[in-house]
């Protein structure tokens, strides 16, 4: 699968991504393609305002390998506001609960570690404390040595039912991850990655929601992770709204373009 998460993507790097499967799925030539590709950007682009691009990332959209439709995972934060109801659903008690994740990227091996690290200093505070570090698909939980009482798992599916779920979050600097929790209003940590210049993008997209705590790795230590944890676990929130139909308008959009007939 391939999808689109982001409001920020990279025209170029799009096009080289998804030309392949629009070759195999056609009988168009690499003209034809760059040209169904290069109209879908300028669409987008055009529309960027009326599409409300501020949560494609929360209704995703994926174009299949197989065919070229596009479809909604239909994901809708007023589903979990009911805290006790999700974590009933996912095993989770009544304790405090903390969600530390580092997406799809092995490069927050580090941010693992220092929620691992923090971990003892904030549970002294708060003793009925649980932490879920989630590595992710790219790095094995069994490089991490988790301090007693700290939770480590791989890849988990549809994990922002876990964020729904916590009392705080701790995440890299990612849109998906950081949008979503936004959504759902759920108090989290973010640390982008230094130098990623998409991430520091994030950074400044969340400000205008007011939403997020940033922070910065090589500037963070246990005991300053845990301040600012313990200040803001449970906190209430108040983030502005975010539109949610964003994607769902660009899916008819990009449908519409893939389902023409004859390139114009």
């Amino acid at each position: 699968m391939g999808s689109i998460f982001s409001d920020n993507y990279n025209e170029s790097s799009y096009q080289y991504k998804h030309k392949q499967n629009y070759k195999h799925n056609h009988n168009y030539d690499d003209k034809d393609i760059m040209h169904h590709i290069d109209k879908m950007c300028k669409i987008y682009n055009k529309n960027q305002n009326d599409i409300g691009s501020d949560v494609q990332n929360i209704y995703k959209i994926e174009v299949s390998e197989e065919n070229t439709n596009c479809h909604y995972s239909n994901y809708d934060p007023e589903k979990y506001k009911d805290k006790i109801k999700i974590r009933e659903k996912l095993g989770y008690g009544e304790e405090s609960l903390i969600i530390c994740s580092i997406g799809g990227r092995s490069i927050g091996k580090g941010l693992l570690e220092l929620c691992n690290q923090a971990y003892p200093i904030i549970k002294e505070k708060f003793p009925g404390l649980r932490m879920v570090l989630v590595a992710g698909p790219r790095l094995s939980p069994k490089t991490i040595k988790t301090k007693m009482g700290v939770e480590i798992r791989g890849y988990v599916p549809e994990l922002y039912q876990h964020y729904a779920a916590c009392d705080l979050a701790i995440v890299q600097g990612g849109l998906s991850s950081t949008l979503e929790l936004t959504a759902l209003r759920r108090p989290f940590i973010f640390f982008p990655i230094e130098g990623h210049s998409e991430q520091e993008s994030v950074a400044k997209h969340l400000a205008r929601y007011n939403a997020g705590i940033k922070m910065y790795y090589s500037k963070t230590t246990p005991d300053t992770l845990a301040e600012q944890v313990i200040s803001n676990l449970n906190k209430e929130v108040f983030y502005r709204a975010i539109n949610t139909d964003g994607a769902q308008k660009a899916a008819k959009l990009i449908y519409q373009l893939l389902n023409s007939k004859t390139p114009q």
